[in-house]
């Protein structure tokens, strides 16, 4: 999010690409107010109160098609990949960035698709490694989660990020569930024997283990069991 305010009073703002961070705003003849959280704008003494019923009938209904509204009336958000100027003619909002849906790659072998979206992939992942210190990764045992905590795991090692651990989270709910031989639990056989809610399993040391990741707490599951 980018807030300026330009001589004469103009207020430019603009929202990143693909809208991590919100925009919500409010404009009156007196005030401007501008905020990343609904509640801070909300918390302006002036701001108004009463609900936008439209928008909460398109939230109960489960068919939301408003991008700009909020739960309060006059309360707007700022669109992803959006500008928004305020001036002495009100408010005006213009997309500034679409995705480039016309590029095509071409390259010449297969193995160099591979190499470059191996290059992709590390870039969008490290990306997202700005922490200074450990970093933990939710795998629900998936090819995505596993693949993109294996790439932290790669570029931690290397030493490329701030990011000094990463530690995969495996969470895991018993919910029992009822069959004509008696009480299962999802995870098959007669009863669930991980270490609890949610098992910590460490899919790699830290930073400076050069070969074998250090092991950590892991759930055990009962290689075998059905239920019919």
């Amino acid at each position: 999010m980018t807030v300026a305010v330009e001589p004469g009073g103009r207020v430019v703002c603009f929202r990143d690409h693909l809208g991590v961070k919100p925009l919500y705003y409010w404009v009156d003849d007196e005030w401007i107010v501008i905020g990343s959280e609904l509640r801070q704008v909300a918390a302006h003494p002036a701001a108004p109160r009463s609900p936008d019923v439209g928008l909460l009938g398109e939230y109960l209904s489960g068919w939301g098609e408003s991008t700009t509204a909020t739960v309060i009336q006059g309360v707007h958000r700022l669109p992803a990949a959006h500008g928004l100027v305020i001036d002495e003619n009100g408010p005006h909002r213009w997309r500034y960035w679409l995705p480039p849906f016309d590029d095509r790659l071409e390259l010449a072998s297969p193995v160099e698709y591979e190499d470059r979206f191996r290059e992709l992939f590390a870039e969008a992942v490290r990306c997202r490694l700005r922490a200074v210190g450990p970093v933990g990764s939710e795998l629900s045992g998936g090819l995505d989660s596993t693949s993109i905590t294996a790439m932290a795991a790669t570029l931690v090692r290397s030493g490329k990020v701030p990011a000094t651990d990463v530690q995969g989270v495996l969470v895991r709910v018993p919910v029992e569930r009822s069959c004509p031989r008696g009480r299962v639990h999802p995870g098959g056989g007669r009863r669930s024997t991980s270490t609890g809610p949610r098992s910590r399993m460490t899919a790699t040391g830290r930073r400076g283990h050069g070969r074998t990741p250090r092991s950590g707490r892991t759930s055990r599951y009962p290689r075998t069991g059905r239920s019919t």
